[in-house]
């Protein structure tokens, strides 16, 4: 009898990974996966003790991979910014990744994304282009933002816009410009929520 063949535990994360990238998340299958490491299944769940769990592997694989573009230095002053181009040049780069993280709900993996988020949080609230400004308007600059992004990505993961409407330079010019409006009014907001304050 033949042995069965055996695959280290990142091989087969990096299968799936790339079964995703290629065919997005309805590709992703142990069937698929064994295909693509010339394999019967059984190697899978010999590391991994169901689908879900080998998925929650795969997304974690995906977020790493995207901070690698959060966490560059864009030249922007401001973390939020960097963090909202990096994203959205991930997405542009991966959208089958992007979309596999944020389109469907999957509760079983949601606390993979909210840690994520949590990071991400913590980087801006340490921005000392946000000094002196409380919590709850970085919060709120933050939550903006991320409606505007994501809103953003999914409209040119579904092609609402013409081909080549959009190139990665106009791309980062609109978020640019939507980051720097929002940091303007919250900026503003403070300083006349103090204004207010000590006239009344």
């Amino acid at each position: 009898m033949t042995p069965e063949i055996r695959f280290p535990r990142e091989d087969i994360i990096r299968a799936g990974f790339e079964i995703i990238e290629e065919k997005g998340l309805e590709g992703l299958t142990a069937l698929n996966i064994a295909k693509a490491l010339d394999s019967s299944v059984k190697p899978i769940y010999s590391h991994f003790e169901n689908m879900d769990n080998l998925k929650g592997e795969i997304f974690k694989k995906i977020i790493e991979q995207m901070k690698e573009y959060l966490y560059k230095d864009y030249g922007e002053d401001l973390a939020i910014l960097n963090i909202a181009i990096g994203q959205i040049l991930f997405a542009w780069d991966h959208m089958k990744l992007y979309l596999a993280l944020y389109l469907y709900k999957d509760e079983k993996h949601q606390k993979i994304l909210q840690d994520f988020g949590q990071e991400s949080m913590e980087r801006i609230m340490k921005d000392k282009a946000l000094d002196g400004i409380p919590p709850g308007p970085i919060v709120g600059m933050y939550l903006q933002m991320s409606t505007y992004m994501h809103g953003f990505i999914l409209q040119l993961g579904m092609d609402w816009y013409p081909p080549d409407f959009f190139n990665r330079q106009e791309i980062v010019r609109a978020v640019t410009q939507a980051g720097n409006c929002l940091y303007q009014g919250t900026i503003v907001h403070k300083i006349k929520g103090n204004l207010l304050k000590k006239e009344g």
